[in-house]
């Protein structure tokens, strides 16, 4: 029974949403461009939400999508 448990257990946490953690979304680059933006309105001035895999224009960007300083993070 706990090897089932378990089984269930890491199969939901691979394929649920695993795109759409945050610590697991891509990086944004440390530019100017993304230092000013502030809200979804300023990304999608340059990103089509529509054109990115598992994305909804009601998706909060800056939640998942934090600022990259440098290294490898």
């Amino acid at each position: 029974m706990k090897t089932i448990v378990l089984f269930l257990l890491l199969t939901l946490a691979s394929t649920a949403c695993v795109d759409r953690i945050p610590p697991l979304s891509p990086r944004r680059t440390n530019t100017e461009a993304h230092r000013q933006a502030t809200d979804n309105p300023s990304c999608r001035e340059c990103h089509d939400v529509t054109r990115l895999r598992h994305h909804r224009p009601t998706d909060n960007c800056l939640e998942c999508h934090k600022l990259s300083f440098g290294g490898i993070q």
